[in-house]
């Protein structure tokens, strides 16, 4: 599995679409963590590792 600096730009910008698509309409505390595990796992799919800022950040809480 590649990890998250080798993730080309046209791979993020399809999985972030995807993910706007998904989540349209949706708001609230605690969205960025659906999206987040949205994005992990489309990625993973593609054979990328990627850390959420959750998961890089581990002293910092998100809403």
């Amino acid at each position: 599995m590649r990890s998250s600096n080798e993730i080309p730009e046209d791979i993020l910008r399809e999985v972030d679409k995807i993910i706007d698509r998904e989540l349209e309409g949706r708001s609230g505390m605690g969205l960025c963590h659906i999206a987040w595990q949205r994005k992990k796992d489309l990625l993973a799919e593609r054979g990328y590792h990627w850390l959420s800022p959750k998961e890089e950040n581990k002293n910092t809480i998100f809403d």
